[in-house]
Protein backbone atom coordinates (compact mmCIF):
# COMPACT_ATOMS: atom_id res chain seq x y z
CA UNK A 1 0.00 0.00 0.00
CA UNK A 2 1.06 3.57 -0.40
CA UNK A 3 2.00 6.04 2.07
CA UNK A 4 0.33 9.36 1.15
CA UNK A 5 2.01 12.12 3.57
CA UNK A 6 0.20 15.58 3.47
CA UNK A 7 2.49 18.02 4.91
CA UNK A 8 0.60 21.17 6.42
CA UNK A 9 -2.54 20.49 7.78
CA UNK A 10 -3.99 24.07 7.56
CA UNK A 11 -7.24 24.64 5.87
CA UNK A 12 -6.38 23.23 2.27
CA UNK A 13 -4.06 20.37 3.62
CA UNK A 14 -6.77 18.87 6.07
CA UNK A 15 -9.43 19.61 3.28
CA UNK A 16 -6.82 17.44 0.82
CA UNK A 17 -6.52 14.51 3.12
CA UNK A 18 -10.54 14.36 4.62
CA UNK A 19 -11.20 14.55 0.59
CA UNK A 20 -8.72 11.64 0.57
CA UNK A 21 -10.57 9.50 3.84
CA UNK A 22 -13.60 10.56 2.34
CA UNK A 23 -12.65 8.53 -1.15
CA UNK A 24 -10.90 5.56 -0.18
CA UNK A 25 -11.05 4.84 3.94
CA UNK A 26 -8.39 2.30 3.33
CA UNK A 27 -5.61 4.81 2.51
CA UNK A 28 -2.44 5.34 4.86
CA UNK A 29 -2.47 8.88 4.87
CA UNK A 30 0.67 10.44 6.95
CA UNK A 31 0.27 14.03 8.17
CA UNK A 32 2.59 16.07 9.90
CA UNK A 33 2.36 19.77 10.55
CA UNK A 34 4.27 22.63 12.54
CA UNK A 35 1.81 23.10 14.70
CA UNK A 36 0.55 20.60 17.53
CA UNK A 37 -3.08 21.59 17.10
CA UNK A 38 -3.80 21.15 13.38
CA UNK A 39 -2.43 17.70 13.53
CA UNK A 40 -4.06 16.58 16.44
CA UNK A 41 -7.27 17.95 14.83
CA UNK A 42 -6.91 15.85 11.56
CA UNK A 43 -5.87 13.05 13.82
CA UNK A 44 -9.59 13.49 15.59
CA UNK A 45 -11.31 13.88 12.73
CA UNK A 46 -9.62 11.01 11.29
CA UNK A 47 -8.85 13.14 8.62
CA UNK A 48 -5.43 11.37 8.31
CA UNK A 49 -4.43 8.20 9.63
CA UNK A 50 -1.26 8.49 11.98
CA UNK A 51 0.94 11.66 12.69
CA UNK A 52 4.50 11.52 11.21
CA UNK A 53 7.00 11.35 14.30
CA UNK A 54 9.08 14.15 12.57
CA UNK A 55 9.22 15.61 9.28
CA UNK A 56 12.32 13.81 8.15
CA UNK A 57 10.18 10.58 8.81
CA UNK A 58 7.08 11.98 6.65
CA UNK A 59 9.54 12.42 3.65
CA UNK A 60 11.31 8.90 3.95
CA UNK A 61 7.92 7.48 4.19
CA UNK A 62 5.41 8.90 1.35
CA UNK A 63 5.16 7.45 -1.66
CA UNK A 64 2.97 10.30 -2.20
CA UNK A 65 4.12 13.76 -0.92
CA UNK A 66 1.44 16.49 -0.86
CA UNK A 67 2.78 20.01 0.11
CA UNK A 68 -0.22 21.90 1.35
CA UNK A 69 1.66 25.36 2.39
CA UNK A 70 2.26 28.55 2.03
CA UNK A 71 4.89 28.79 -1.17
CA UNK A 72 7.76 30.22 0.56
CA UNK A 73 7.75 26.84 3.20
CA UNK A 74 7.33 24.80 0.09
CA UNK A 75 10.37 25.95 -1.46
CA UNK A 76 12.47 25.47 1.62
CA UNK A 77 10.81 22.36 2.66
CA UNK A 78 11.76 21.00 -1.60
CA UNK A 79 15.43 21.75 0.06
CA UNK A 80 15.20 19.67 2.83
CA UNK A 81 13.30 16.65 1.04
CA UNK A 82 15.72 15.56 -2.18
CA UNK A 83 17.83 13.30 0.26
CA UNK A 84 15.04 12.25 2.04
CA UNK A 85 12.82 10.85 -0.56
CA UNK A 86 12.13 7.86 -2.23
CA UNK A 87 13.54 7.63 -5.31
CA UNK A 88 10.07 7.21 -6.87
CA UNK A 89 7.87 9.13 -4.83
CA UNK A 90 5.36 11.46 -6.17
CA UNK A 91 5.73 15.07 -5.70
CA UNK A 92 2.66 17.45 -5.37
CA UNK A 93 2.10 21.07 -4.08
CA UNK A 94 -1.21 23.11 -3.32
CA UNK A 95 0.65 26.42 -3.83
CA UNK A 96 -0.67 29.15 -5.01
CA UNK A 97 2.24 30.17 -7.73
CA UNK A 98 3.96 27.62 -9.75
CA UNK A 99 7.53 29.00 -11.24
CA UNK A 100 9.32 28.48 -8.56
CA UNK A 101 8.07 25.71 -7.23
CA UNK A 102 8.40 24.08 -10.30
CA UNK A 103 12.04 24.90 -10.55
CA UNK A 104 12.78 23.63 -7.10
CA UNK A 105 11.21 20.05 -8.20
CA UNK A 106 13.71 19.90 -11.08
CA UNK A 107 16.17 20.26 -9.09
CA UNK A 108 15.69 17.39 -6.99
Amino acid sequence: MSTIAVLGLGLMGASFAAALHDADESLDILGWDAQAYPLARALERGHISRAAASLEDALREADVLVLAMYVRGILDLLALAGPLLKPDALVLDLGSTKARIVQAMNEL
